[in-house]
């Protein structure tokens, strides 16, 4: 994709860079590594247009983004110290961009508090550009913006009119966009660009779903167990919310069970998780649970993506929740806990726009979408035996759509 191109695309999707710097400005206080390097200590420019009455911020905005893509693609935020500052020409001599190109970008990024000129033809890093530098993730996700999602969005009305509604998965705005026949799903496989680029952008482009998860799990009332009562989280990831329900709630006893595929010894563990209260072991998805005595079963549910089928994720679905079904028939006590990720809303409130723009992306790269609420509602009913079935209870939101429900076993003659 050319810059013209990138300069063109819509002003919706240059702002999503807006996102990655709230994430980095919030990430500031919690590293220390990450201090300005600015000789006044004042605190580094939001990623905001600075820009006359009459000037549009869009143009600002689709500037700063391909400007972004350049330093990056050329490494040149690498090449400069987290302290002090460096001399233009010696980023050129190192970079091998030319130097009036890499002035002109400089100054353009230096507008938003993304670099800075502290002396004339020198550069130096702000609190924001450092963090892209320090954690390429980040400027991975603002690649995948520029490379992969602005084209394919110029191309959601040709994909429309070639393709009508198909649902294939190569017959996608993806597809047009860089005239291939293979699927995103099947150029992932093969392209470790795509590969280190994808979950990055997932991650920070489309909202932090461990964030708003823990957010939300973390309004049921945790300390109104009794004590020693034992908590199964299934599909986790890591030990983040292990720890912090041990926070709330240091009497519980909890069993993490990761999914089955050898990573057990790999799983991400809090370096405050009080061993002596948790146990982790590995649980295949959509096997019986083996557990039956816990008060609560805290259920990772699978999410849509261009990876991951609307049809397969309701399978699984459906199997999990059947996995765990006979636990709670034979004891009425115990609920499940289900996180399914940022959930579509039907009304277009302004509070969606995360899963919003998930169901976008998906759309653009897939022909897949984002499961809405009812549509999980519906799979949750729908589970049942000759005696009763599960009901959903309660909700739990939180202010990034991500909703969990509370199920319990309902026999139909209650």
């Amino acid at each position: 994709m050319s810059l013209v191109d990138l300069e063109n695309h819509c002003s919706e999707l240059a702002t999503a860079i807006q996102s990655l710097a709230a994430y980095c400005r919030a990430q500031r206080s919690a590293d220390s590594n990450l201090r300005s390097p600015l000789a006044n200590g004042e605190r580094t420019p939001e990623l905001q247009p600075i820009l006359p009455p009459d000037a549009p911020s869009e143009v600002h905005r689709t500037q700063l983004l391909a400007c972004v893509r350049w330093l990056g693609e050329f490494q040149v935020l690498a090449f400069i110290p987290p302290q002090g500052c460096v001399p233009i020409g010696s980023l050129v001599d190192l970079t091998g961009v030319p130097e009036a190109q890499l002035a002109r970008i400089v100054r353009m990024v230096a507008t938003a508090g993304f670099l800075h000129q502290p002396q004339p033809n020198h550069v130096a890093h702000t609190a924001l550009s450092v963090a892209f530098a320090e954690r390429p993730c980040l400027l991975d996700a603002a690649l995948f913006l520029s490379e992969t999602i602005a084209p394919c969005s110029l191309q959601m009305a040709t994909a429309t009119q070639n393709f009508g509604v198909s649902r294939l998965s190569h017959e996608t705005a993806y597809n047009i966009a860089f005239n291939t026949s293979s699927s995103f799903a099947e150029n992932l496989e093969q392209r470790p660009r795509l590969q280190r680029q994808w979950p990055a952008f997932v991650r920070y482009g489309m909202g932090d779903l461990d964030a708003s998860v823990y957010e939300v799990l973390l309004q049921y009332d945790w300390g109104g167990l009794p004590n020693d009562s034992l908590v199964v989280e299934v599909g986790a990831s890591s030990t983040a919310i292990a720890t912090k329900l041990l926070r709330i709630n240091p009497s519980l006893r909890l069993v993490i069970q990761v999914v089955e595929r050898g990573v057990s010894d790999r799983v991400n563990v809090a370096p405050l998780l009080d061993l002596s209260r948790t146990l982790i072991q590995q649980y295949r998805p959509g096997t019986i649970q083996a557990i039956t005595d816990a008060a609560v079963y805290i259920i990772h549910l699978p999410i849509i993506s261009p990876l991951t089928s609307s049809e397969l994720v309701h399978a699984r679905i459906t199997a999990e929740l059947r996995a765990h079904m006979a636990v709670l028939s034979a004891n009425r006590r115990p609920v499940l806990l289900l996180v399914p990720g940022p959930l579509l809303r039907s009304d277009a409130s302004g509070q969606d726009v995360v899963s919003q723009l998930r169901d976008l992306c998906h759309w653009q790269l897939a022909n897949e979408r984002e499961m809405d609420t009812a549509e999980l509602l519906s799979l949750v009913t729908g589970v049942s035996d000759s005696i009763g079935h599960l009901v959903v209870v309660g909700q739990l939101s939180s202010s990034h759509t991500t909703t969990a429900l509370i199920v319990r076993y309902q026999t139909y003659y209650t």
